[in-house]
């Protein structure tokens, strides 16, 4: 029903609202006249390729949301503070959370309330800061390099995988 983001970054949060606006009919038909203005314009193929996929993913949506509209927004947060993330979203808590943390290559964590030690203590600097905002139950999915451990004293782990570089600890 609902899919919301955050970010520290008001241009990364721009960036997710144009993305998330993609898993509805309205946002894929806009971005479908799009690349048809580019397609038009420049006549390659690859753009008459991404036309014709966007088109099928519309129709594909608009099968499976049966008319619904799916709620989407990013807005700018400071994750690793307590409670921001709840009140980005209006004291509404999330029955699933992932976090794609920084991971040192491109990019960092950023905010007054990181500390200085390693990320492992960031991640549950995070953790902290989600306790509040969740429901007994809620899923927290921690993306990251496999060098970071994502773990907190009050969660509890169900799973980890790897998929390349990055690691996906379920908790």
């Amino acid at each position: 029903r609902r899919i919301a983001g955050s970010d520290i970054l008001s241009s990364v949060v721009e960036v997710a609202q144009r993305n998330l606006s993609l898993l509805g009919v309205q946002g894929m038909s806009n971005r479908i006249r799009e690349i048809y203005r580019t397609e038009t314009e420049y006549g390659k193929s690859s753009h008459r390729h991404a036309r014709e996929s966007a088109m099928r993913l519309r129709d594909r949506l608009a099968q499976e949301l049966e008319g619904r509209s799916l709620e989407t927004r990013a807005f700018v947060c400071d994750a690793l503070s307590p409670g921001a993330i709840l009140r980005g979203l209006s004291g509404e808590k999330p029955e699933i959370v992932i976090a794609d943390v920084p991971y040192g290559q491109r990019s960092e964590w950023l905010g007054e309330t990181v500390p200085e030690p390693a990320s492992c203590d960031r991640i549950e600097q995070l953790l902290d800061a989600l306790r509040a905002g969740l429901e007994p139950g809620c899923i927290v999915a921690i993306v990251s390099d496999k060098g970071q451990k994502a773990g907190h004293s009050a969660y509890q782990q169900l799973e980890r995988f790897q998929i390349g570089k990055r690691r996906a600890t379920l908790l």
